[in-house]
């Protein structure tokens, strides 16, 4: 292998990825100075400008589907002229996954609620559960909080891991900053609040049709694995104001493959929304292990990463 060849190989796309996972880990980006959350405070101020109560829902329709867009354009263009327009555009690439790819921040807050909740502190783990759940919180009980963590959790390893690595390979930096941006506000703008209750219905439909098949996908895998254990039968998925029909098939399979409870009605705003139980043991009990499941599919990614990496290596040009 020549120099040329090795520099190659080291810009490849998923050299450069498992650098920036490396990155996120051993390196934290100072939450004051990360893109991601200045990008949902801008994305909230534009909602209470175009966002007006009195709105009829086709309106408020229209006013979610043009934030949705000027925010995705705002972003994505820049961006893409930087990165684009650089010497090495593949290293600033890199540097825009890396940003896509924040997740330590959000496992530390999880954490804490875990062992706040575990220590029966359950004030303390309600108010920041707040911090990034948009349920109501102030009535869950120690198993409420620690399978509302572990929901997070599932759903963290798609939004902050899975689905920008896979953009990133299959489409570049603007890809996989697109579905990290469309997954920030499928999440700011719930539809099971009532102010986003149309408004976030734009942003709703971007993410079953960007972070839709990456779930698919991941559960097709927890399906095969939960064929060849002693599972229990899966349940039909019905859609839901608190989740999208990919998300709810994704808790059903991790509840199968891991035996561990799921799912269930939550609170918003004081009203009650209907989820499907997924049975399984109790998520407090077994808090650990879920963890440990959870950074399993963190090392499948890896291991596929490895996989793409060695197979350039065998078939370079």
């Amino acid at each position: 292998m020549n120099t040329h060849d090795l520099y190659t190989l080291l810009i490849s796309s998923p050299i450069l990825a498992l650098i920036a996972l490396a990155l996120e880990r051993w390196l934290p980006w100072p939450e004051q100075w990360h893109p991601l959350p200045m990008f949902r405070l801008f994305a909230q101020y534009l909602q209470t400008k175009v966002n007006k109560p009195g709105y009829s829902p086709e309106q408020q329709r229209f006013a979610g589907a043009m934030a949705v867009v000027m925010l995705l354009f705002i972003s994505l263009v820049p961006t893409a002229i930087v990165v684009y327009a650089a010497d090495f555009s593949e290293i600033l690439g890199a540097l825009v996954l890396l940003a896509c790819l924040r997740r330590q921040h959000y496992l530390k807050l999880l954490n804490k609620v875990d062992a706040l909740a575990l220590k029966q502190q359950k004030r303390a783990a309600r108010a920041l559960l707040a911090r990034i759940d948009y349920r109501d919180t102030d009535q869950l009980s120690v198993h409420g909080l620690v399978k509302a963590t572990a929901e997070l959790r599932a759903v963290s390893i798609i939004h902050h891991r899975w689905a920008p690595i896979l953009a990133w390979l299959l489409g570049g930096p603007i890809l996989a900053l697109a579905l990290r941006l469309i997954s920030e506000l499928y999440t700011l703008w719930p539809i099971s609040v009532s102010r986003y209750r149309t408004f976030g219905l734009p942003a709703r439909a971007a993410y079953v049709l960007l972070i839709g098949p990456v779930t698919l996908l991941l559960t097709v895998t927890a399906l095969l694995i939960a064929a060849f254990s002693n599972a229990r039968p899966a349940e039909p998925i019905k859609n839901s104001r608190a989740w999208v029909w990919p998300t709810g098939k994704w808790l059903d399979s991790l509840s199968r493959c891991h035996d561990i409870a799921l799912g269930g009605p939550i609170k918003v705003q004081g009203t009650r929304i209907e989820r499907q139980r997924f049975a399984g043991r109790a998520p407090e009990q077994h808090n650990a292990q879920f963890r440990r499941a959870i950074a399993r599919w963190h090392g499948y990614l890896i291991l596929l990463l490895i996989v793409a990496v060695l197979l350039l290596f065998i078939y370079r040009p």
